[in-house]
């Protein structure tokens, strides 16, 4: 056993020590036993000990590398190979124990082999990698050993890959073209097919060197773009192309191109001709027109056909299909019945039928008439006026502003005031400049009643000023009318209870007359006196004289009933009655100074007009103008 301690220590086979071992001056890394019986020791220094183990008797032998020996091993009887830490082998000769060859690499040597032919492998390691060194002999030259040179006598070969007796170095002698593949070896145009046509890769062309193969056997070469190309190297019929559209200009082959020199990709009506849209069927020209088959519509992809040349395809499975393909027209839409909607009917795309006035409209589903007139399609009320001017298209008597006003009283919008309004509508048929305009029926009436209609031109601040102090006097008065409202109806209430005992409720009709038959009103409405009844001009005065009863003066006192005391000063006549009175009629109402106007017409603010006339009336000037 070698030690650390820089000592071998020898012991029987039954751990009984017998000797330690004590010459070497560096750490032992290895022992080994020859074919002799003797032990061999390789120290850290590069120091090597035999022993004879019957005496231990000692022989050293210093290397002259001195690296570290970390291996030992005998071949042949006859060599030691010790191996060291840093990649070196020497040879020792076993019977002078004398150092030989020694073979330099890199890493630990932890192996080698000595061949009987002389060659030596060395196996070394490191932390990364590990490697066998062949160390051979080299008889012609080249750089590679006897052993793996597959040419031993010829320094231009080493190597055959495929085994066909030319070597892998194509510029040696017999050298290889196609080392991989035993089938080739010879190339003469260099292309990297070989000249053995029956081989794999055989060249068809073996002095093109643009070409190898022919698989349509045409002969033209499948390399569409070298010397000879076949452009359809599948297709013996056809091999050019010159516009590069795929149809083959040979007309006698398959699938012709109609027009060699232009690239196209029609295929329907014939090939290789422009077709815009890509539907297959390729644009007119001189020499192909629509009648013969070109695309009538070459800019619309799902048509093709239009045989009334209206522009619209009779494809009708495709974009806008013409659905009087029998006759031209223009039309786009057209209404159809459908009981389920508001007015009867819906609207559908329909291309191609009879459009007389040219509204988009199919003439015969517009409504009677409205076939010639380019504004109107729609006749919902039937009055012969067109639903886009008919001012109510579900009313046959209303066709105007106008006529809805003066049918419809309870509608006291500003323009049916206008309407109804006789002097205003004088007004609207002024003599005027194109440049004056109307004032609408709320700024007419203002200015009127301000009293600047006596001038030509109506100052917009003082029109301004008037609606506002005339809008703030409207809600005043309304606030007074509203409160003389509340306090008459109190008043009237009080004198109910005065007169009947008991309040009054207007929605259960409480009248003097109904509560007198109903015997729940008072004393004084006993009789039935109803107070709607007409007073004849010719009553005769009652007697209000309480007569003597009989009573003590006391009692006769306190039934006595005072009319100041029973009605009031301050009430009235009809109040007393029972009679209602109206309360007036309130003005129309004006609102406040609007804070801004409506957008600006794209010409800008009318001629004469005011940014302030603009704010009040700008929106009426924008109704009647567009």
């Amino acid at each position: 056993m070698g030690a650390y301690d820089k000592k071998v220590h020898v012991s029987s086979n039954d751990g009984v020590a017998l000797t330690n071992l004590a010459e070497s001056s560096a750490i032992v890394n290895v022992v080994m036993e020859d074919h002799n019986g003797d032990l061999l020791v390789g120290t850290a220094n590069g120091i090597l000990y035999r022993y004879d183990t019957t005496s231990w008797a000692v022989e050293t032998l210093s290397l002259s590398h001195g690296s570290s020996i970390v291996s030992l091993e005998e071949y042949d009887n006859l060599t030691y190979h010790v191996g060291t830490q840093n990649g070196k082998l020497t040879q020792v000769d076993v019977t002078g124990f004398t150092e030989g060859d020694t073979y330099a690499s890199s890493g630990k040597v932890i192996g080698s082999k000595e061949a009987f032919t002389g060659e030596i492998y060395i196996v070394t390691s490191s932390p990364t990698t590990s490697k066998i060194r062949l160390y051979d002999v080299d008889t012609d030259g080249d750089g590679v050993t006897d052993q793996t040179d597959a040419f031993p006598m010829e320094f231009t070969q080493w190597a055959d890959a495929d085994g066909d007796g030319y070597g892998d170095n194509p510029n040696g002698y017999l050298g290889d073209m196609f080392p991989t593949e035993p089938t080739q070896w010879a190339d003469a145009d260099a292309d990297g097919y070989g000249d053995n046509v029956d081989g794999v890769n055989g060249d068809a062309f073996p002095n093109n060197n643009e070409q190898w193969a022919d698989s349509d056997g045409d002969g033209y070469g499948d390399n569409a773009n070298g010397l000879e190309g076949d452009k359809f190297k599948n297709e013996q019929t056809q091999w050019y192309d010159s516009d590069q559209d795929g149809y083959g200009d040979n007309p006698n082959g398959i699938t012709p191109d109609a027009c060699p020199n232009t690239n196209g990709f029609s295929n329907a009506d014939r090939f290789g001709c422009l077709d815009s849209d890509l539907d297959g069927y390729s644009n007119p020209s001189a020499d192909w027109t629509i009648a013969q088959g070109a695309d009538a519509l070459p800019q619309q992809s799902t048509q093709w056909r239009d045989g009334d040349g209206d522009g619209y395809g009779d494809n009708i499975t495709g974009a806008s299909p013409d659905d009087c393909n029998w006759k031209a027209g223009n039309s786009t839409k057209a209404w159809i019945v459908n009981t389920s909607a508001a007015i009867g009917y819906i609207e559908v795309p329909s291309y191609g039928c009879e459009d007389s006035d040219g509204d988009g409209w199919v003439d015969v589903t517009e409504s009677q008439n409205m076939e010639n007139d380019p504004n109107e399609y729609f006749d919902g009320d039937n009055d012969g006026v067109g639903s886009n001017s008919d001012y109510d298209d579900t009313r046959p008597l209303v066709q105007t502003e106008e006529d809805h006003c003066m049918l419809n009283f309870d509608d006291i919008s500003l323009p049916c005031q206008g309407w109804r309004s006789a002097e205003y509508q004088t007004y609207l048929t002024r003599d005027k400049a194109e440049s004056d305009p109307d004032l609408s029926f709320a700024a007419w009436n203002a200015s009127k009643n301000a009293g600047l209609l006596d001038t030509n031109q109506v100052d917009s601040d003082t029109v301004k000023q008037v609606a506002m102090w005339g809008g703030g006097a409207f809600v005043l008065l309304s606030v007074v009318i509203l409160i003389v409202g509340l306090i008459m109806k109190r008043r009237k209430s009080s004198s109910l209870v005065k007169m009947y005992g008991v309040p009054y409720i207007p929605e259960e009709n409480k009248s003097a007359e109904n509560e007198a038959l109903e015997g729940t009103a008072g004393l004084s409405a006993h009789g039935g006196i109803e107070s709607d009844s007409a007073w004849d001009d010719d009553v005769a005065s009652l007697d209000f004289t309480i007569e003597d009863d009989g009573l003590p003066e006391e009692d006769s006192e306190s039934n006595t009933i005072d009319a100041a005391s029973l009605y009031g000063d301050e009430d009235s006549l009809e109040s007393i009655a029972g009679v209602e009175t109206t309360a007036p009629t309130p003005e129309p109402e004006v609102v406040d100074s609007p804070s801004e106007g409506p957008p600006l017409p794209k010409s800008g603010l009318p001629e004469g007009w005011t940014m302030d006339q603009w704010k009040w009336y700008g929106q009426e000037w924008l109704d009647k103008n567009q």
